[in-house]
């Protein structure tokens, strides 16, 4: 013990500069921590020594209170940062810790998608899209999805529909799937994730609501929206969402602003 005392700090010096060049300050505290720890321990040492020449009774308090000092060392030893290979682990904050794909896909479309464009538009297919600049609050479902978790949402709703035409909202009075304009109506998003068993219940407590999910709400009168829950949270904790209600990609405070119809989570 008395070896590894008096070479901790040298051992720390190396770790700071050559092996471990990775490590953070953290790891570097952890070691000037147990020195000091390895220190008292050995100062205990020495003071069980003297009290043998002493009485039993002055003998027994020393002894307990080396105990209790090596218990704090072992104890305290086991909180620092893993080692493993050499490469210290940083702490992750919140949000990193509940960081979800589909969020950050979505959330990189803010500043690029800045207005609303729900014109009828033919597209190629399949990948097709409109540019960036534009779209409406599916697009950025779509586009979300297809850059986070490789899903093509266009086409698998496409395909759905070619096999289960009858089961999708007759609102607009088609014969037949169109891949040009099906997949950016919320309706027929709101079936698809039910077919699918992406379901979940509608509730008002912002703990039910998980950064990624999907949430179907109604605008107005009877205007079907769909956003993105994101990772951030008021002072309270309502997550903020991610759409495109008129001015283009935003990330705004709104989840309860309007009646929720639909909660859906995306199963990768």
């Amino acid at each position: 013990m008395i070896l590894l005392w008096a070479n901790l700090p040298f051992t720390s010096k190396v770790c700071y500069q050559n092996k471990f060049k990775s490590c953070d300050d953290t790891l570097v505290n952890e070691y000037r921590i147990i020195n000091k720890k390895l220190s008292i321990a050995l100062g205990s040492l020495l003071m069980l020594k003297q009290a043998t020449r002493t009485n039993c009774r002055t003998r027994f308090r020393s002894a307990t209170w080396l105990l209790a000092m090596i218990a704090w060392f072992v104890v305290g030893c086991d909180q620092g940062p893993t080692l493993g290979d050499g490469n210290s682990a940083t702490p992750k904050t919140k949000r990193e810790a509940t960081a979800s794909p589909i969020v950050t896909a979505a959330r990189s479309q803010i500043g690029k998608t800045l207005s609303y464009y729900p014109t009828y538009v033919g597209l190629a297919y399949p990948n097709g899209d409109l540019p960036i600049e534009t779209g409406v609050c599916t697009d950025v479902v779509i586009r979300a999805l297809r850059d986070a978790c490789k899903i093509d949402l266009r086409k698998l709703l496409h395909e759905d529909m070619k096999t289960a035409f009858s089961a999708y909202p007759n609102i607009w009075g088609l014969k037949k799937p169109d891949p040009n304009i099906d997949h950016r109506r919320v309706p027929n998003l709101k079936t698809y994730f039910k077919r699918r068993g992406c379901s979940l219940v509608v509730t008002r407590k912002a703990k039910d609501y998980l950064p990624g999910d999907l949430v179907i709400c109604t605008v107005g009168r009877n205007l079907a929206h769909i956003m993105i829950v994101s990772d951030k949270k008021t002072p309270t904790g309502v997550p903020f969402v991610i759409h495109n209600i008129g001015s283009g990609a935003q990330e705004e405070n709104r989840l309860f602003d309007f009646p929720i119809t639909g909660h859906f989570r995306i199963k990768k």
